[in-house]
């Protein structure tokens, strides 16, 4: 939950810049798998690196989508 709705408000934002389908595509399936990652590894007990990485990838996703929002002046 913590970086779903940060990363669902950029998306929207990110979607109304116009972006090219292929990377966009790109950014919202590497987002949904970093999410299921930190998910079964949280339920499985994974050691906790697995958690923190697949995190990252989430804010990395997050930020690599609000730079051309930004850029844009969207928001």
């Amino acid at each position: 939950m913590e970086n779903i709705f940060p990363f669902v408000t950029i998306g929207l934002f990110y979607v109304l810049t116009g972006p090219d389908p292929e990377s966009a595509s790109l950014y919202f399936r590497t987002f949904l798998l970093s999410r299921v990652i930190h998910n079964v590894a949280l339920i499985r007990g994974l050691p906790q690196p697995t958690r923190t990485f697949s995190f990252l990838v989430g804010v990395l996703i997050t930020c690599l989508m609000a730079l051309p929002v930004l850029r844009q002046g969207v928001l």
